[in-house]
């Protein structure tokens, strides 16, 4: 009768009476939909939604809700307390985020454009001796096991190149977070593209490698080629490490 003004039987009564379920679970909602919309990393997103669901999830139970720790552990006027396990994690997450950060810039900075210009440089040598290996292979006079190992060469060349798009693609943040210039990356990705191009021509060369038998008037006809391949070789390659430092050092 007391707090029949509060309350009527059968009605549930919450601890703090600012406790509302409905806002709980638009929090739950609304966050998960901000997680989706990030764009971020996959794997960055279902570990937020993970660890989001899991605080939600307790703090909402009636039976569990929030652990309040020893008073002498509040700090900002009384919101936060020390010993409670979110904030554990939370703390744990951001000295951990502050590490990798640290790591990234010391000793050297490693960033994915730097990584992007390195196994770039690193397709175009080897690009270059897949091609001089072919040549001399197809300026032979018979078959040999060469043309398996140049076919393994190919396909390495050709894996390694993945990488450089990759790390062009998580670039970005360096860009603006560092006020690097856009410029930079703007050339770089339109070398990947002509790479791509050159790249696409080695399935033509891996098909041929493998499949001549160096029969009928291939030798007469191919030998006389062999210096002028070789000279179209070393100026292409000569031209295309000038354009990729060039992008790199913005120095023409």
């Amino acid at each position: 009768q007391e707090l029949a003004h509060i309350c009527h039987a059968g009605q549930v009564m919450y601890e703090d009476a600012n406790y509302s379920p409905t806002v709980c679970s638009l929090n739950a909602i609304g966050v998960l939909l901000l997680f989706l919309l990030s764009n971020s990393e996959i794997n960055t997103i279902k570990f937020g939604m993970s660890w989001h669901f899991y605080f939600i999830e307790q703090f909402m139970d009636p039976k569990v809700g929030r652990k309040i720790g020893p008073e002498e552990l509040f700090i900002f006027g009384g919101l936060i307390n020390v010993d409670e396990y979110w904030f554990c994690v939370l703390a744990t997450s951001a000295l951990g985020c502050i590490l990798a950060i640290l790591a990234t810039f010391i000793p050297r900075p490693l960033f994915n454009a730097r990584q992007a210009y390195t196994d770039m440089s690193s397709v175009v040598n080897s690009l270059d001796d897949v091609w001089l290996e072919a040549i001399r292979y197809m300026c032979g006079k018979h078959k040999s096991a060469e043309r398996y190992h140049i076919e393994t060469r190919i396909e390495a060349t050709m894996t390694a190149a993945r990488t450089v798009s990759s790390n062009l693609d998580a670039s970005w943040y360096e860009y603006r977070l560092f006020f690097l210039r856009e410029n930079k990356r703007r050339q770089l990705r339109q070398i990947t593209d002509n790479l791509k191009d050159v790249l696409s021509v080695l399935h033509i060369v891996n098909s041929a490698v493998l499949q001549e038998d160096f029969t009928g008037h291939h030798i007469d006809f191919i030998q006389p080629m062999q210096p002028l391949m070789q000279a179209v070789l070393e100026e292409s390659s000569a031209l295309m490490q000038v354009c990729l430092a060039s992008a790199w050092t913005q120095k023409l």
